[in-house]
């Protein structure tokens, strides 16, 4: 069943995030945020092939697969809005343990939208209501701050949401920073009560890894 876990309607609300919308519900989420970053937004936005920030199965445990070519071009297509540009995507399965990985990248095209980008991650109540939003019809059990997120980006925030899928019981945890002109979102889905074989904050550390990397390559 989980085999079939559609990844779409999940990662939506990456697009939800970089529209701002206000929350009346009083929901906690895990934040935290580096000051006085400064993006070299001009210069990396033309010189850097955003396209290669994404995780390969060397970087995952040898028990999960990679999704199928056709499948993650049509999710880029399926998540690239007229306001929200997917630079790069990638997802994996391990079918023996359940676990789904997945990741996705957009360029911060100015300092306006870096400033609005983080001010999201540092709202609590704002970051959590469009985590819980993007997931539409989709059962949430329990919703909890995403802890351990230190060495994450200049500003990241985070929540891990237990889901009921069709009654299977599922934890995902979701991962959002913000790396210089990139952001970035992690989601790892997994059985409840069972450990992830690998969890999302290292996930996370791995993309950001990837990211400064290049972003150090763009900018010499």
């Amino acid at each position: 069943m989980l085999q079939k876990m559609p990844f779409v309607p999940v990662c939506l609300l990456s697009v939800a995030l970089l529209a701002q919308t206000p929350a009346a519900a009083q929901l906690e989420a895990f934040q935290t945020s580096e000051p006085g970053q400064s993006p070299r937004i001009n210069l990396l936005a033309q010189t850097t092939n955003f396209s290669d920030l994404v995780l390969t199965l060397q970087d995952l445990p040898n028990s999960f697969e990679a999704m199928p070519p056709t499948d993650l071009e049509q999710l880029r297509q399926d998540l690239t809005q007229e306001d929200f540009k997917v630079a790069s995507v990638f997802a994996f399965m391990d079918a023996n343990n359940f676990e789904l990985v997945m990741g996705i990248t957009t360029q911060i095209q100015s300092a306006a939208e870096q400033q609005d980008f983080d001010r999201t991650l540092n709202q609590p109540e704002v970051l959590q209501a469009l985590l819980t939003e993007g997931l539409g019809q989709t059962e949430i059990k329990r919703q909890q701050p995403l802890t351990n997120l230190n060495n994450i980006g200049n500003s990241v925030g985070g929540v891990s949401l237990d889901v009921d899928l069709e009654g299977v019981p599922a934890r995902l945890d979701i991962i959002a920073f913000r790396r210089d002109v990139v952001g970035a979102f992690v989601f790892v889905m997994y059985l409840n009560e069972e450990t992830p074989v690998i969890p999302a904050p290292e996930v996370a550390r791995k993309l950001d890894a990837r990211v400064i990397k290049m972003l150090n390559t763009g900018a010499n």
